[in-house]
């Protein structure tokens, strides 16, 4: 990401959209996370249910997902979000 990607500010309960990155290098599993088409960060390493949002987004599931929190933790700015995944 750039570094001017960091001062993007994005609200509470603004739309983010999720993107599946099957091409990262360091996470076969990476989930980037977009507001207003910009990147401003990845679905966590560590989430424990990344591996069914991957899965659905790389079978052109659609995945509705919003702003819940923000704060910063040891120096990196977190967003915190809430999704439904859309069942037809």
């Amino acid at each position: 990401m750039k570094k001017e990607d960091f001062k993007i500010e994005v609200g509470y309960k603004s739309q983010v959209d999720l993107i599946a990155a099957p091409n990262n290098k360091f996470d076969p599993i990476a989930i980037q996370v977009f507001y207003n088409s910009r990147q401003i960060g990845w679905v966590a390493k560590s989430y424990v249910k990344k591996k069914t949002l991957f899965g659905t987004l790389m079978q052109g599931g659609k995945i509705n997902a919003r702003v819940i929190s923000k704060d910063v933790q040891k120096g990196y700015r977190r967003v915190k979000v809430e999704y439904s995944i859309v069942r037809d």
